[in-house]
This record gives C-alpha cells, sequence and structure tokens, in this order.
C-alpha cells in the first residue's frame, strides 16, 4: 500500500464518483490516495482499522474464515464501493477480508478524523445506513448461495469475477491456488477438479499449464448469475 501524492488523479476519482455529495461538510483535504498492488491485502480480519475507504478503481474479493479457519468466499467488489462502514459505526475491528485482484486505488479518510467531523453529520450518516442496508440484505442471501447454486455455477461465477485481462487469460487461477479456490466455493479439491475437467470437455474453458482461459463466456454467464456481485 502506498499514498500517492497525485492531487489531479484524486481530484480525479473525487470528482468521478461524486465524493462530495456524501458529506454535508467540506472533506477534500482529508482525503488521501491510496494505491494497492495486486493480490495486496486492504483488510485482515481482526485488524485494526485505520482508514475508511472509498473503492474507486480496479477489482478486490472479499472473504471470511469459517471456525474451521477455512476461507469462504463472500463476494467481488468493484467501484464505488465503501470499505470500512461497520467498523466506523461500531469502533470495532475488521470482520472480513478484502484483497484485491488488480492493482487498485482507493481515497482513503483516517478513521479518527472522520469519526471527529462526520460522527454527527446527518448527509453522511444517511449515506452509512444505505450500504449498511445493501450490505445487510446481501448477507441475508449469502446463506443460500451454496444451497440453490451448484458448484459449476458457482465456480463459472467466480471465473467471469475475476477476468480482468481481455483476451481472459486468468493469470490468477493456478493449480496450486485450487485448493484455496475450492475453499472459496465452499466445496472438495477433488470435486472442482471434476467440475474444471466437465467444463474443459465442453470447450468452455481451457487449462493451460497453470492457467485457465475463457472460450465460452457466454455459457458461464448462463449459468452464474451474478452470484458473487
Amino acid at each position: 500500500m502506498e499514498i500517492l501524492k497525485n492531487e489531479e488523479m484524486k481530484k480525479y476519482y473525487y470528482e468521478k464518483y461524486d465524493i462530495a455529495s456524501y458529506f454535508g461538510k467540506d472533506m477534500y483535504k482529508y482525503i488521501n490516495l491510496f494505491e494497492f498492488k495486486k493480490n495486496e491485502n486492504v483488510f485482515m480480519v481482526n485488524q485494526e482499522v485505520n482508514y475508511f475507504y472509498f473503492f474507486v478503481s480496479g477489482k478486490v474479493k472479499i472473504f471470511t474464515l469459517n471456525e474451521r479457519g477455512r476461507s469462504l468466499l463472500l463476494k467481488f467488489n468493484v467501484p464505488l464501493q465503501i470499505l470500512g462502514d461497520l467498523e466506523f459505526m461500531e469502533g470495532s475491528s475488521i470482520r472480513t477480508n478484502v484483497q484485491t485482484i488488480t492493482e487498485s486505488y482507493l481515497l482513503g479518510i483516517d478513521m479518527d478524523i472522520l469519526r471527529k467531523e462526520c460522527y454527527d453529520d446527518p448527509v453522511f450518516l444517511k449515506f452509512i445506513i444505505k450500504n449498511l442496508s445493501r450490505k445487510l440484505e446481501f448477507l441475508s442471501n449469502l446463506s443460500s448461495i451454496n444451497v440453490l447454486y451448484s458448484v459449476e455455477s458457482r465456480f463459472a461465477a467466480y471465473l467471469l469475477a475475476i477476468d480482468t485481462k481481455e483476451e481472459e487469460i486468468l493469470n490468477s487461477i493456478e493449480t496450486n491456488n485450487l485448493a484455496e479456490i475450492s475453499e472459496f466455493l465452499g466445496t472438495s479439491y477433488r470435486h472442482l477438479l471434476r467440475i474444471i475437467r466437465k467444463l474443459s470437455d465442453m470447450n468452455v474453458i481451457e487449462k493451460k499449464g497453470k492457467n485457465i482461459k475463457i472460450i465460452d463466456k457466454e455459457y458461464l454467464s448462463s449459468i452464474s448469475r451474478d452470484i458473487y456481485k
């Protein structure tokens, strides 16, 4: 993570997403532009929260750990999203892990400054409540994903969500990461391998060494239903 001293870039994202409209006062001077490299952690469970973020460029995955310490994928985020809203309200440590899939940019405000300046700001609080309501609705549906959707559908959604290159070569799907992906999807490593073989035999994907290439994105879209978005 790096704080960038690029005023032009900061102003661009600030205006592109109309960040000023989420506050009842001018907060621009308190905002910094952060750059996170690919596969870098933005938040980690039980970590102290130092910044409230507006996620303005890139793609991140949000996941948690179950009682056995295994990863469970919650969703993928693309701009504009906010990170740290629950922690702002409760003053608690991080509840979920947030990791970048691509190089990403975030506008961040020191959490102590934000509480001092905006804890009684009705415009900002209304914004926070709306976001928490959307997250509550998402979480209420989350428990049914593994019941309602097959592993094939969940894997298709995963592939499409991390597809970040125009040529559709998914370098982040590597053979030595499949065990982690199976945990994210709530299935076994062996079952995931069977799904990959099935999709390969159908010419939907092609596995080459450590990479997976999407061949038939239309088919994947038809079975994925944007589960993790």
